[in-house]
């Protein structure tokens, strides 16, 4: 690992490798187009359910700091959900 990739927990490297597999598979269910970006469109519940390791509380910790590297976006919507995409 190089860069911003050594700053990070196993908490954090296990949500943004689960991150960077859903944006690599094709037509997930979880999967949007906005702004000419593909975004997987999740709530923070769903993400625990999905990894199973880490608490909600975790999970939403691990994207806060990888937002705060720099090494993915999230935006929220009305619905609740989050999309979170790579840089």
């Amino acid at each position: 690992m190089h860069g911003n990739h050594s700053k990070l927990t196993p908490s954090q490297l296990l949500v943004f490798k689960k991150l960077n597999q859903c944006l690599s598979k094709k037509n997930t269910s979880q999967e949007v187009i906005h702004d000419e970006k593909k975004w997987i469109r999740n709530s923070y519940a769903s993400w625990q359910k999905l990894l199973g390791l880490y608490s909600t509380k975790t999970i939403q910790r691990a994207f806060s700091k990888l937002e705060e590297l720099n090494l993915v976006q999230s935006r929220t919507f009305e619905d609740g959900k989050n999309l979170k995409g790579g840089e």
